[in-house]
């Protein structure tokens, strides 16, 4: 499985590392300059015909007519050559000059925040490291720094600095600082320059892997294969650099902000990530209940949040939470404990934080009399991206609580009902655990598979490994529970048995990629399909030969098949054929189908023509399954 060599190619990297870490660099080196051959690769595959083509215009101007003759002898030869260089020119056109999606926010000129604007002139004075030339203020609870190119692929860069407002607020000035220090420190000369640029290379191909992915024309499906090939292997081989990357920006976040001012950086911003979840969740939760509009003062919200004390309870929950957390193959950044031990900080010395409403915050600070300002724009771009799915959550709140009263209501409720009752209140009151009607539910219902999932979820959680045999149960009833079993059992086994944690990931990546089988395959039918008599019942084949009898011009007979998946022969689809009459001057097979793809359908179908063209083959199978035509006109 590709997921499984590129995790294993990681684990020997990471091994080589070890052992003589500048032979992996050198590695490393080769590797991103094969990159650079497989871009070269695919300019000079677009140039040679290209060259050849303008060598025989050449050389018909100087030889004369006897040349010409010769090339409109060869008239399609020249085409077979013009169409793929034209093709193959174009794809590397796109890769050289495509422009990437500009960074998204609201600008922060220096006149606007001239506190912040000194700090960064002075980071770039510190670290001899490129000019910022954008702050673009962010709805997240994140730092980036990004490089946009001008003029495509190699074009002149312009560095963008992301900062989330929400951050801001929550944050000291010095531990903004140290946020900043740390994305800076990936541009910056401040250590190894080949290192630095191995970094940038990384999200470069990422960010061409996934332009190239879009593209579908036959040149330009090509180079695509060749990214998609080569840039999620460039990104695991130098998944071991990448990640001491992060550990050098770190230590450059210490030589600007301070060690102090680093580690408190690193835990606040978990601590932030925890109440958005569970404070600013709840809230917006609970306002989306009663109110039909996105509220406005979402700013005001998180500030009051963050500005309050946290009991040392909460705290120490925090961090006993950040410490569960492990280094891992999924994310180049390390976890929190192994950062602040690489500085000279243990996490569970970290027992508290300097108070937030002791402390100016970092937006005060940076913006001061211009914060209202950020805040409102902000907030009503956030009001408008979120309206749509605000309305229609509120919607569903409504009808649900409607429901609930229903069926509380009642003197006697089913199995289905009674599940019904708990997931409602789950949904409707996240803060209130449904965790004892969840297993009181499954000591009377054993065999419901949701409450037997929820179950063993909650025993792993308690460290009771019995509740793999509550996965286990539901992964053997239902398939579709695979995914999110295996992951549960993962990340159980993941400290404790790394062996068995190993055997879930395979079935998980076994289950992924036979769904992506699946997939593709039901997304489009060949002449290689294999068919069968339909299943279906009569009242929806008498839908579909109504359908087709009222627009039934130019259709003979049509025939109902069912296209069994290659992938999974337990499922398939369904597949309409028609045929047409016998005798016709032109063949408009395509109009037909145009006109059938347009009618509303009671299930999804494919369509095609036996009169002609790949599907023609069909005819031969339809008799040969017996298979009697759903529609024939007299």
């Amino acid at each position: 499985m590709r997921e499984t060599s590129l995790e294993n190619l990681i684990t020997r990297s990471e091994r080589l590392a070890e052992q003589n870490y500048s032979t992996y660099f050198v590695r490393v080196i080769l590797v991103s300059l094969l990159g650079f051959l497989i871009l070269g690769f695919a300019i000079l595959m677009a140039l040679i015909p290209l060259a050849l083509l303008i060598g025989l215009v050449a050389l018909t101007f100087v030889a004369g007519g006897a040349v010409l003759l010769i090339l409109l002898k060869l008239g399609k030869l020249l085409i077979l050559m013009i169409l793929p260089a034209f093709l193959m020119l174009k794809a590397s056109f796109k890769v050289l000059f495509s422009r990437f999606d500009k960074p998204v926010g609201t600008e922060l000129t220096s006149d606007q925040a001239p506190a912040l604007w000194q700090k960064i002139k002075s980071l770039e004075t510190a670290l001899a490291g490129p000019k910022i030339s954008h702050v673009l203020l962010t709805h997240d609870i994140n730092a980036a720094i990004i490089q946009y190119p001008r003029f495509g692929l190699f074009g002149w860069e312009t560095n963008y600095l992301m900062l989330g407002l929400p951050l801001l607020q929550g944050l000291t000035e010095g531990e903004a600082m140290a946020v900043i220090a740390h994305e800076y420190g990936h541009l910056s000369g401040d250590h190894s320059r080949w290192s630095g640029f191995i970094y940038r290379l990384r999200s470069t191909w990422a960010r061409l892997h996934d332009m190239a992915s879009g593209w579908r024309d036959w040149g330009s499906r090509y180079v695509a294969k060749m990214f998609g090939w080569y840039a999620p292997y460039f990104n695991a081989y130098s998944f071991v650099l990448a990640r001491k990357n992060e550990y050098q920006a770190d230590h450059v976040s210490v030589k600007i902000a301070g060690v102090e001012n680093t580690a408190s950086a690193l835990l606040r911003v978990h601590v932030l990530y925890q109440l958005e979840k569970e404070c600013l969740h709840a809230h917006i939760q609970q306002r989306v209940a009663t109110e039909p509009k996105p509220m406005q003062d979402k700013s005001a919200v998180w500030q009051s949040i963050v500005n309050q004390t946290l009991e040392p309870d909460t705290l120490h929950r925090y961090i006993d939470i950040a410490y569960t957390y492990e280094t891992n193959h999924l994310d180049t950044h390390p976890a929190i404990k192994d950062r602040l031990k690489a500085i000279g900080v243990e996490l569970e010395t970290l027992k508290t934080l300097p108070r937030a409403d002791n402390s100016t915050s970092a937006a005060d600070a940076w913006l001061g009399p211009e914060l209202p300002h950020f805040t409102h724009k902000l907030d009503q771009e956030w009001q408008s991206s979120i309206e749509q799915n605000w309305t229609a959550r509120h919607q569903d709140i409504q009808a649900q609580t409607a429901t609930l009263n229903e069926l509380l209501a009642k003197e006697t409720l089913t199995a289905d009902e009674q599940w019904q009752v708990i997931a409602i209140k789950e949904d409707l009151t996240p803060d209130e655990p449904q965790r004892a009607a969840i297993e009181a539910f499954v000591q009377q219902y054993p065999e419901h598979l949701q409450g037997r999932y929820r179950v063993g979820v909650y025993k792993l959680l308690d460290d009771d490994e019995t509740g793999i045999e509550d996965l286990e149960y539901v992964m053997a009833q239902d398939e579709s529970a695979i995914l999110a079993a295996c992951e549960q059992a993962y990340h159980y086994y993941a400290a404790k048995n790394p062996a068995r944690a190993d055997e879930y990931l395979q079935r998980y990546q076994a289950r992924a990629n036979k769904l992506q089988a699946i997939h593709q395959e039901l997304s489009t039918l060949t002449p290689a399909a294999t068919l069968a008599k339909h299943d279906l019942d009569d009242a929806t084949v008498q839908q579909i030969r109504a359908v087709i009898a009222s627009d039934a011009k130019d259709i003979k007979r049509v025939y109902l098949l069912k296209r069994v998946l290659d992938a999974d022969n337990t499922k398939g689809d369904y597949v309409l054929a028609f045929e047409m009459p016998t005798f016709s001057l032109t063949d408009p097979s395509n109009k037909v189908i145009e006109r059938l793809v347009s009618k509303e359908f009671p299930i999804h179908l494919f369509i095609v023509s036996l009169k002609s063209g790949a599907f023609k083959p069909f005819r031969k199978r339809i008799k040969k399954l017996g298979v009697e035509p759903i529609y024939a006109k007299n």
